[in-house]
């Protein structure tokens, strides 16, 4: 537990000292801030490069607001964590950070159950501190609209669900892969595929992405799931797609060496 904790300890650390909590925070609340303010000014730029362009089409609210945020968030949100995090464990590997703690009692568990942990909740926090930055100003700038906390909290909660998967996923790639740039391309790539999975009838209720499409949808229709998606299967299979690569990644850094070389590939 004492090696546990002092690696905990060294990942908040490293994180500090290389900007990873400002990088994600600022990436997070640039979009938070930036999407209600470009909504608001939309309008009279578009009027005053085109009067005759219908009006109607550039009537926003804060629930579009939030929604639109959430489809860049998206979009872009996991490039941000990806290109951020593709390193946890490749780099430790590349460089030979790995051979210290492991020479001085810590257990591979304890290293990925720590990084994990922390990584996590790092990305949990600035997630949802920016959903909810989002919200304010949308409800700010947008006065005449009826957007409760309720539906934004849920909607907050399904955000960071789906980002704990990435950092899940994106830990697994940086595990498998050397190069921290094949992890961050590797989890960029399944993430961009899995709307095409969630398309498939079948596989709608086992797919993460419908995480980011519940979060959209609980804003407009005041569910959390649309009906041909089981909220119970889904929270099921993404809690054991979890575990699963967790497992694997434990599993896949005790049976490769700790210290790679600079030249492996």
């Amino acid at each position: 537990m004492s090696a546990f904790q002092a690696y905990l300890r060294k990942e908040v650390m490293e994180s500090s000292r290389q900007s990873k909590y400002l990088i994600l925070g600022a990436f997070f609340g640039f979009f938070a801030l930036s999407t209600p303010i470009m909504l608001r000014l939309l309008p009279g730029i578009i009027q005053n490069q085109m009067p005759d362009f219908p009006q109607q089409l550039m009537q926003f609210d804060a629930v579009y607001s939030v929604q639109n945020y959430i489809k860049n968030i998206y979009q872009l949100g996991n490039m941000a964590v990806a290109f951020t995090l593709m390193g946890v464990l490749a780099e430790e590997r590349l460089q030979g950070k790995l051979i210290f703690p492991m020479s001085q009692g810590a257990s591979m568990i304890g290293v990925v159950t720590a990084k994990l942990m922390h990584y996590t909740a790092a990305v949990a926090a600035i997630v949802f501190a920016a959903t909810m930055l989002n919200y304010y100003y949308s409800m700010i700038l947008f006065p005449e609209s009826n957007l409760g906390m309720a539906a934004v909290m849920q909607s907050a909660g399904l955000l960071v669900t789906y980002f704990i998967t990435r950092v899940i996923l994106v830990t697994f790639a940086s595990a498998i892969f050397v190069k921290p740039i094949a992890a961050g391309l590797t989890t960029l790539v399944i993430s961009y595929l899995e709307p095409i999975a969630a398309s498939i009838p079948r596989m709608k209720s086992f797919v993460a992405y419908n995480l980011v499409d519940a979060a959209n949808h609980v804003l407009e229709a005041g569910a959390a799931m649309q009906p041909e998606v089981n909220g119970l299967v889904l929270t099921v299979a993404v809690t054991a797609q979890a575990i699963a690569m967790a497992i694997a990644t434990v599993w896949w850094m005790r049976s490769k060496e700790i210290a790679t070389g600079a030249g492996s590939q």
